[in-house]
């Protein structure tokens, strides 16, 4: 039987100038559109949690904010490490109250924890490019995929 070969051809580019040039740029420069709908979504599922009415799609809205926010922290864009692991903590502890309660409904140090790492989120995305953001999905799919990711427990609401 024959050796498998390692190698593995690399995606190419479809417009190699336009992806130069569009990295080079700011996000909200180029995406203005699409940066205020996933605003207006974070901040929507926020307000849900705020007011007790939040489902679990409004949950994994603010779980990949806190996902893609871990990530620039290890790319080395922003966060702060304490803040965000606080947020992700504060998560946790919603999502195993509602195992009990039935609703997901937050403390006040967990609404401030989350509404702290929002609001980074939000000035974050004024300032990074688009290729910064390419590399937090990468890298945020690459621990979900590789298994390291906490899963959060299943909640029926």
């Amino acid at each position: 039987m024959r050796k498998r070969s390692k190698y593995r051809p690399k995606d190419r580019l479809l417009n190699p100038l336009g992806f130069v040039v569009e990295n080079s740029k700011g996000l909200a420069e180029q995406h203005q559109q699409y940066v205020a709908t996933l605003k207006i979504k974070n901040h929507a599922a926020m307000f849900a949690l705020t007011q007790g009415q939040a489902t679990r799609a409004d949950i994994d809205c603010l779980v990949q904010m806190a996902n893609i926010m871990d990530a620039f922290r290890l790319l080395g864009v922003g966060g702060v490490e304490s803040e965000i692991t606080a947020a992700t903590s504060a998560i946790w502890d919603i999502c195993a109250r509602t195992t009990k309660t039935r609703r997901f409904v937050a403390t006040g140090p967990e609404m401030l924890a989350l509404n702290t790492v929002l609001d980074y989120h939000d000035e974050l995305f004024e300032h990074i490019t688009v290729k910064q953001l390419d590399q937090a999905i990468k890298m945020v799919r690459h621990v979900i995929q590789t298994k390291k990711a906490k899963p959060l427990p299943e909640v029926t609401v």
